[in-house]
């Protein structure tokens, strides 16, 4: 099953094929651990779900955490050599003030397995920044003086489309729409060159404990987004009817902390057994960090949302898709609440999985900053960099397409829950969809 793996890493690594088999035989007898010692020369710098692998091969990913490799079936991964390269490297983000980025200089990559970089939002230092970063977004899309696109200040230097907000919220704009202006992308999408994620080192549960007990409530749901094209209002709306639903924030009666997160809100939630996880936007693979929020203080995350949720343990979450309707899943919710031993199987994970790794948001709480300190210390780095002949195309492709009849995977739609999730296989799915034109934009109803 590794053998197509095999060859594509064969590519990027310069081990030979019995140490490779050896690696991969190693974490399937370890429980997911690699041993580095037979790898001390190689750094993660992508990881890719391979949902539809062009050759139909069983796959594999590896990601370093805290100088481990961790390795998951059914995905794959890339390895490129450490550079010998020592010289600090500079990140211009274009935008001060972006939400999340609070400390600027080296001290927010400390964490990171490699930490020679520095952060700076201060356009002086363009010339000598090895990457400069663009937070693409549609409420600013006059980047630069006159809108005029910067020129690279050396062949070797990178242009990074970041966006932490989904494609239905945020778009590239201005010179950023220009051909080729982008080498690297860094999103929360699986198939960016920088991936955005969370990582949650799990604390292993030694002994056998009831995680019902103690919570007295039924489902907790924090938010401050009202109206969104997911709809998720709508389906908690309806699944009010059937299930106690505690709605704290912007959009219900009830109020902790200021904002949602702080720690006074975050012990609110550990009265509660599920907490909903609904996303504002279906997008694939979007999948923010309501649901290693819920995970961390021991809370079954109801999830409703397109993202990629095959990532998480199973049965540690619910997934509204599986079920007909919001009356169907109050049933099973119900049913959990009088059944300790039922509600149990969703904490069996906590006692043999020590890591989650969750797609989320791009920001300082995600290790972005740290794959790009490392991307950029790679020994593949060259004046030949790639580049995306149109970063519209990649970041929000299949509208169009879809439009002509070809019914492609979209990166986004507008949710009807009623109709559940697409299919994208089948092309009776998108009936009951209907493509309208705003402005510029084409969007699924």
């Amino acid at each position: 099953m590794f053998d197509v793996a095999l060859d594509l890493l064969m590519t990027f690594v310069y081990l030979t094929r019995s140490a490779l088999n050896e690696l991969i035989s190693s974490a399937l007898t370890n429980h997911d651990d690699l041993d580095t010692a037979k790898c001390p020369n190689l750094l993660i710098t992508q990881t890719l779900f391979p949902v539809r692998h062009p050759r139909g091969a069983d796959v594999y990913t590896v990601f370093q955490e805290d100088n481990y490799l961790f390795a998951n079936p059914n995905r794959t991964f890339l390895l490129e050599n450490i550079s010998s390269d020592t010289t600090d490297k500079l990140i211009l983000l274009m935008l001060d003030g972006w939400e999340g980025v609070q400390t600027k200089g080296s001290s927010i990559f400390g964490p990171c397995p490699e930490n020679r970089c520095a952060l700076t939002t201060n356009r002086a230092n363009f010339n000598r920044s090895a990457a400069v970063v663009y937070l693409a977004s549609w409420m600013k899309c006059e980047l630069g003086q006159n809108n005029v696109a910067p020129v690279r200040a050396f062949p070797e230097q990178v242009f990074v489309y970041a966006m932490g907000e989904s494609a239905i919220y945020g778009q590239p704009c201005g010179y950023m729409l220009e051909k080729d202006f982008f080498n690297w992308t860094l999103t929360y999408r699986l198939d960016s060159d920088i991936r955005a994620h969370y990582t949650y080192r799990v604390p292993l549960e030694k002994e056998r404990r009831n995680f019902a007990a103690g919570k007295r409530k039924m489902v907790v749901w924090i938010v401050s987004h009202c109206q969104t094209s997911s709809e998720r209002e709508k389906y908690v709306r309806e699944l009010r009817k059937y299930v106690a639903v505690d709605v704290y924030g912007r959009c219900g009666n009830l109020s902790c902390g200021r904002n949602g997160t702080d720690e006074v809100c975050l012990d609110v939630m550990r009265e509660y057994k599920f907490y909903l996880s609904f996303e504002n936007s279906m997008c694939r693979d979007y999948v923010t960090e309501k649901m290693i929020r819920a995970l961390e203080h021991e809370i079954v995350p109801i999830v409703y949302g397109d993202g990629n949720y095959l990532m998480y343990p199973p049965k540690s979450y619910i997934h509204t898709y599986d079920y007909s309707s919001p009356a169907r899943l109050a049933e099973y919710l119900n049913f959990q609440d009088k059944n300790d031993e039922e509600y149990n199987k969703h904490m069996e994970w906590r006692y043999n999985r020590r890591l989650i790794q969750s797609s989320g948001e791009f920001s300082a709480k995600s290790n972005g900053f740290c794959r790009l300190c490392q991307k950029l210390h790679s020994s593949l780095l060259s004046s030949n960099q790639k580049s995306y002949p149109s970063i519209k195309t990649w970041w929000d492709n299949g509208v169009q397409q879809v439009l002509e009849g070809t019914f492609p995977e979209t990166v986004c739609r507008r949710a009807n829950w009623l109709l559940g999730p697409m299919n994208i296989t089948d092309k009776t799915s998108v009936q009951g969809f209907q493509i309208i034109k705003r402005g510029k934009k084409y969007r699924r109803l």
